[in-house]
Protein backbone atom coordinates (compact mmCIF):
# COMPACT_ATOMS: atom_id res chain seq x y z
CA UNK A 1 0.00 0.00 0.00
CA UNK A 2 1.36 3.45 -0.94
CA UNK A 3 0.13 6.83 0.30
CA UNK A 4 1.09 10.09 -1.32
CA UNK A 5 0.49 13.71 -0.36
CA UNK A 6 0.43 16.82 -2.53
CA UNK A 7 0.78 20.35 -1.13
CA UNK A 8 -0.47 23.39 -3.04
CA UNK A 9 -0.69 27.09 -2.26
CA UNK A 10 -3.88 28.96 -3.06
CA UNK A 11 -2.87 32.62 -3.22
CA UNK A 12 -5.24 35.44 -2.29
CA UNK A 13 -6.20 38.05 -4.86
CA UNK A 14 -7.18 41.69 -4.53
CA UNK A 15 -9.94 42.74 -6.89
CA UNK A 16 -9.22 46.37 -7.86
CA UNK A 17 -12.48 46.69 -9.72
CA UNK A 18 -15.26 44.61 -11.20
CA UNK A 19 -17.60 45.90 -13.87
CA UNK A 20 -20.54 43.84 -15.12
CA UNK A 21 -21.21 44.75 -18.75
CA UNK A 22 -24.36 42.73 -19.37
CA UNK A 23 -25.61 39.29 -20.28
CA UNK A 24 -24.34 37.45 -23.31
CA UNK A 25 -27.24 36.49 -25.58
CA UNK A 26 -25.92 33.06 -26.53
CA UNK A 27 -25.45 31.49 -23.07
CA UNK A 28 -26.85 33.91 -20.47
CA UNK A 29 -23.51 34.43 -18.71
CA UNK A 30 -22.38 37.97 -17.93
CA UNK A 31 -19.51 39.79 -19.60
CA UNK A 32 -17.08 41.10 -16.97
CA UNK A 33 -14.15 43.47 -16.82
CA UNK A 34 -11.92 43.11 -13.76
CA UNK A 35 -8.41 43.71 -12.54
CA UNK A 36 -6.97 41.17 -10.07
CA UNK A 37 -3.62 41.24 -8.29
CA UNK A 38 -2.25 38.23 -6.44
CA UNK A 39 -0.63 38.77 -3.05
CA UNK A 40 1.70 36.62 -0.97
CA UNK A 41 -1.03 35.69 1.54
CA UNK A 42 -2.20 32.16 0.80
CA UNK A 43 -3.90 29.03 2.09
CA UNK A 44 -1.96 25.78 2.04
CA UNK A 45 -3.93 22.86 0.63
CA UNK A 46 -2.76 19.31 1.33
CA UNK A 47 -4.05 16.31 -0.60
CA UNK A 48 -3.37 12.70 0.37
CA UNK A 49 -3.65 9.79 -2.08
CA UNK A 50 -3.51 6.03 -1.46
CA UNK A 51 -2.58 3.38 -4.00
CA UNK A 52 -5.37 1.07 -2.78
CA UNK A 53 -8.18 3.65 -3.11
CA UNK A 54 -11.07 1.94 -4.89
CA UNK A 55 -12.95 5.14 -5.78
CA UNK A 56 -10.12 7.10 -7.42
CA UNK A 57 -7.09 4.85 -8.01
CA UNK A 58 -3.72 6.31 -7.00
CA UNK A 59 -2.30 6.18 -10.54
CA UNK A 60 -5.23 8.31 -11.73
CA UNK A 61 -4.95 10.91 -8.99
CA UNK A 62 -1.61 11.51 -7.20
CA UNK A 63 1.00 11.44 -9.98
CA UNK A 64 -1.36 13.04 -12.49
CA UNK A 65 -2.19 15.90 -10.12
CA UNK A 66 1.50 16.52 -9.48
CA UNK A 67 2.21 16.74 -13.22
CA UNK A 68 -0.61 19.24 -13.72
CA UNK A 69 0.55 21.69 -11.05
CA UNK A 70 3.69 23.77 -11.54
CA UNK A 71 6.30 23.16 -8.83
CA UNK A 72 4.11 20.57 -7.09
CA UNK A 73 5.78 18.39 -4.48
CA UNK A 74 4.55 14.79 -4.41
CA UNK A 75 5.61 12.69 -1.41
CA UNK A 76 4.75 9.00 -1.03
CA UNK A 77 4.04 7.47 2.37
CA UNK A 78 4.25 3.69 2.19
CA UNK A 79 2.03 1.71 4.56
CA UNK A 80 0.25 4.66 6.15
CA UNK A 81 -3.47 4.11 6.87
CA UNK A 82 -6.31 5.89 5.08
CA UNK A 83 -6.65 8.32 8.01
CA UNK A 84 -2.99 9.27 7.78
CA UNK A 85 -3.53 13.05 8.22
CA UNK A 86 -4.81 12.22 11.70
CA UNK A 87 -2.99 9.01 12.62
CA UNK A 88 0.39 10.13 11.25
CA UNK A 89 0.02 13.89 11.69
CA UNK A 90 3.45 14.32 13.34
CA UNK A 91 5.29 12.76 10.38
CA UNK A 92 3.25 14.62 7.76
CA UNK A 93 3.61 17.95 9.59
CA UNK A 94 7.36 17.45 10.01
CA UNK A 95 7.74 16.66 6.30
CA UNK A 96 5.68 19.73 5.38
CA UNK A 97 7.92 21.95 7.52
CA UNK A 98 11.10 20.46 6.01
CA UNK A 99 9.71 20.93 2.50
CA UNK A 100 8.67 24.52 3.22
CA UNK A 101 11.93 25.54 4.89
CA UNK A 102 14.42 23.68 2.73
CA UNK A 103 12.52 23.42 -0.54
CA UNK A 104 13.38 19.73 -0.65
CA UNK A 105 11.25 16.61 -0.53
CA UNK A 106 11.93 14.57 2.66
CA UNK A 107 13.14 10.99 2.29
CA UNK A 108 10.56 8.31 1.59
CA UNK A 109 8.78 7.02 4.71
Amino acid sequence: MTNTSLKLSSFAKINSFLRILGKRPDDGYHELVTLLQTVSLCDEINFQFRDDDQIVPYADSGPLSARLVKDAILKTYKGFPHGMPTTNAEQINADTIVTELLGAVPAES
